[in-house]
């Protein structure tokens, strides 16, 4: 057995590892697993040196290397734009009795523009066309009920 043998399981395991995190499954992770387990065992037959650094390398670095890589490739920003609570039932509730216009075909449910807000709005089972008006009627949780006014 020599060293060589011994990084190169390493290498193996962990190429197979990397693979794992990007098609998911879990063998392809195991067996990278065992590569470096068993180039572990290697390097420790061969000094028993090798073997104390191939753990440390396993235990220690190869998370911390891990972990920033993936910090590196994940979202830098939120996807969530706004306050949490934007467009709660309890802001919503205000609503009910105002007016606005349809920015959406409504079949039942789109999109209305009221007091400069875009709300998603639904109607009684009507159909209602693009830039129709329409008055809110009722606000249930975060359901919008509205109906047409001419």
């Amino acid at each position: 057995m020599s060293i060589e043998l011994a990084i190169t399981l390493y290498l193996v395991g962990l190429g197979l590892m990397t693979v794992e995190m990007f098609v998911p499954g879990g063998i392809v992770g195991t067996i990278g697993f065992l590569a470096c387990v068993a180039g572990i065992v290697v390097a420790w037959h061969v000094e028993w040196y090798y073997g104390v650094i191939g753990l440390v390398i396993v235990v220690i670095i190869t998370p911390i290397i891990i972990i920033v890589a993936l910090k590196r490739i994940s979202l830098k920003k939120s996807l969530v734009t706004g306050d949490a609570t934007e467009g709660t039932a309890a802001d919503l509730d205000d609503l009910v009795g105002r007016e606005g216009v349809t920015s959406t075909v409504l079949r039942p449910a789109g999109f209305a523009v009221i007091d400069g807000r875009r709300v998603n709005v639904v109607t009684r089972g009507e159909m209602l066309g693009k830039d129709a008006k329409i008055r809110i009627i009722i606000v249930e949780g975060n359901r919008v009920v509205v109906r047409q006014i001419d």
